[in-house]
């Protein structure tokens, strides 16, 4: 038993260190996407073999080929190339694999920090191989910079960069927090924090901060019962307010955000009036044999001042109808099993939730494997539903 644990940790800290050095701009320029899909494979197959065959886990195996299945619909519906057909197919069944079976696969807290590891050591690494090859990306006084220095730690998209960043402080977040040693550790959480600023990635640096606002929400706000409903209407109508203006007068002047929203918009306008793509998506469009990639596909077909950087947008682009009612049943699963665990962990799941559906208005993290974040959260939210020390009792329902 204890040296499958050795072993799983091994293979843990492996998979994801994979995962960030294969979005090294150096290494990717070698290797292509090589060392990504390697991690990728080996957290796929990890999951798996770490589970104990049963009726049960059989039951999740036919729920993950089905769902996969469900998700290619609109690339079997466009007779689109074989190959995009099992691309498709297979990113599907990672997306399902991990977030049903990566319960065993990342199964205590220290698991979760074990993650967080192996994200800082990949990015070191990318640091040190970008300082060699002049690749690193620091710059001074640089337009895509939030704050004077951009610092892409040797990443070759910002973020992507920014991503990683945030994953690996909510990582390291999540475990002081559970061993209430968050005040131990407060500097290197701070430092975490302003790499997340150094990198540029606006949107990694909103979640990081409603990641934190989130978790500590009740201990900022104590109010007596006859004053919670008073505070909470007013929050909801200050929320509406602040949204309405941010939008207006903040991310709409946010050229890459305009550019987003554009592509919604288009996208939006093109299923009201086709139903077809609604339900089986662009895939035939988006994979088209123009010897150009996903992307150039679509913003050729949108227009060039059209982004589609949103999960949501990339969901109907691939999957259609049929992927939003996918991960509307994933969420749903999660936060139906959260109930089963200790308030503590179910406050932590509620933030995980709420960040990787706010980051689909900006980033592709839930949607895409080519992002670490995805993954990571999906491994560690199943992870702290199944740990069975979150688990609640008759003592801690009492508690609650």
């Amino acid at each position: 038993m204890k040296k499958k644990s050795i072993n799983q940790r091994i293979v843990v800290f492996i998979t994801f260190f994979l995962l960030t050095i294969g979005n090294g701009s150096y290494i990717n320029s070698i290797f292509q996407n090589k060392i990504e899909y390697a991690g990728l494979a080996l957290l796929l197959i990890s999951t798996f073999l770490f589970q104990k065959k049963n009726i049960y886990i059989l039951k999740k195996d036919i729920r993950i080929i089905t769902c996969s299945i469900i998700l290619t619909i609109g690339a079997l519906h466009y007779n689109i190339s074989s190959q995009s057909i099992i691309m498709i197919f297979l990113s599907s069944l990672l997306l399902m694999s991990y977030s049903e079976f990566s319960n065993c696969f990342v199964t205590d807290n220290k698991q979760v920090k074990l993650i967080g590891d192996a994200l800082l050591c990949g990015m070191i690494l990318n640091s040190i191989i970008g300082i060699i090859t002049g690749t690193l990306g620091l710059s001074f006084n640089s337009k895509e910079a939030i704050f004077m220095i951009l610092f892409q730690s040797g990443i070759r998209i910002k973020n992507y960069c920014g991503g990683i960043w945030l994953i690996t402080f909510i990582s390291y977040y999540i475990y002081y927090y559970r061993n209430n040693t968050i005040n131990k550790h407060l500097m290197k959480l701070l430092i975490l924090g302003l790499l997340i600023l150094f990198s540029g990635s606006k949107g990694a640096l909103l979640l990081v901060i409603i990641f934190v606002l989130g978790i500590n929400f009740k201990k900022i706000m104590i109010f007596k019962k006859n004053q919670t409903f008073i505070f909470y209407s007013l929050l909801i109508i200050t929320i509406g307010i602040a949204s309405i203006y941010l939008y207006n007068n903040v991310f709409v002047n946010i050229p890459t955000y305009a550019y987003r929203m554009r592509g919604i918009n288009k996208i939006i306008d093109i299923i009201s009036e086709d139903y077809n793509r609604l339900i089986f998506g662009f895939s035939d469009i988006a994979y088209a044999n123009t010897k150009y990639d996903y992307t150039i596909n679509m913003r050729n077909y949108l227009g060039w001042e059209s982004s589609i950087e949103m999960a949501y947008v990339n969901i109907i682009i691939k999957n259609g109808i049929f992927g939003l009612i996918i991960y509307f049943y994933l969420f749903k699963n999660i936060l139906k099993s959260s109930k089963k665990i200790t308030k503590k962990e179910r406050d932590i799941i509620h933030c995980m939730v709420t960040i990787m559906l706010l980051s689909g208005f900006t980033e592709t993290y839930i949607a895409s494997i080519h992002y670490v974040v995805g993954p990571t959260l999906f491994c560690v939210i199943y992870g702290i539903l199944q740990d069975k020390k979150c688990i609640k009792n008759e003592t801690t329902d009492q508690e609650e």
